[in-house]
């Protein structure tokens, strides 16, 4: 047990009221990406709407880190996200977004200008063609773990693989806390 993810987790679980939704994450599966990037410099994060896994795997890396997102910045999701950033630079991390569709030209240019990132979070669209998009554009920026979120949807699934495949990735692995979880990461090791 750890118990600042355990801080952390309640936080992210009890920040809405009960009559909004739940946070897209199982516990257990974040837990896992939490102590699997423990100890990381630098994180970019593709789809973040609320910001629940941002503000999660932000505390799991080194001080004085370097964390960026891509996100369409909708206003649905402005609050949420907001408070999340306001918090996170209250334990001084700041988090720098790029307001876009990720499969944008100046969203791509604008991560590749930051340079690399020893995680790299796919997240944004689900549709096999979103997630091979940017699986191409943002991976290469991974220095250590390319990490695919919703690995059980079956075309996140099937782009992880082909993206698996075509880049020759070997250390790959998938982590889902139970058969009926409808979420799941996809792990490249590199």
């Amino acid at each position: 047990m750890n118990d600042q993810f355990d801080e952390l987790w309640h936080w992210v679980t009890h920040r809405r009221g009960a009559h909004e939704r739940a946070p897209v994450q199982i516990k257990e599966e974040l837990e896992f990406v939490y102590n699997l990037i423990s100890g990381c410099r630098s994180y970019l994060e593709i789809g973040t709407a609320e910001g629940d896994s941002l503000f999660v795997l932000a505390h799991a890396l080194m001080t004085k880190t370097f964390i960026t997102y891509v996100d369409y910045g909708e206003r649905h999701t402005e609050f949420y996200r907001e408070e999340v950033k306001k918090l996170l630079g209250n334990k001084n991390i700041h988090p720098h977004g790029i307001h876009s569709d990720s499969h944008h030209h100046a969203a791509i240019k604008e991560a590749h200008t930051i340079g690399s990132f020893d995680v790299v979070m796919i997240d944004a669209g689900h549709l096999y063609e979103d997630v091979i998009a940017d699986a191409i554009a943002y991976g290469g920026l991974a220095k250590k773990f390319i990490i695919f979120h919703d690995i059980q949807m079956p075309d996140v699934a099937k782009a992880f693989d082909w993206y698996v495949k075509s880049q020759e990735y070997k250390n790959t692995s998938k982590f889902v806390s139970k058969e009926d979880s409808p979420y799941g990461f996809g792990i490249i090791t590199l």
